[in-house]
């Protein structure tokens, strides 16, 4: 008897607890999320950074450019291989690729 009341004690809680109806909280009107820098040396900084980075993307092409596009690759020629496991010439089929691949590789 005591465990029902405890239940019934538990179920009114979890009723009182939950609000009816969330109230919207307003956003200040003279705040705003993104304040534009006063300072000029903010914005050069800034600018400094931006070339910076320009730089930096610049220089690691050489490097980020071959990955990058290897990873769109394998993206791109997933299906076709997936397609390749499950086909009885699967063999022969990536032979030819591989040749024209690469024959095309040496042609461009």
């Amino acid at each position: 008897m005591a465990a029902i009341a405890k239940l019934k004690l538990l179920s009114s809680r979890r009723a009182t607890d939950v609000p009816t109806a969330a109230a919207p909280i307003a956003a200040a009107a003279d705040e705003d999320d993104l304040p534009i820098p006063s300072d000029i040396k903010t914005v050069l900084l800034g600018g400094l950074f931006l070339l910076a980075m320009l730089g930096a993307c610049y220089v690691a092409s050489e490097i980020i450019l071959p990955i990058v596009l290897a990873f769109v690759l394998s993206l791109l020629l997933q299906p076709a291989m997936r397609y390749s496991n499950g086909s009885v010439c699967r063999a022969g089929l990536r032979l030819c690729s591989s040749f024209s691949c690469c024959s095309v590789r040496s042609a461009g």
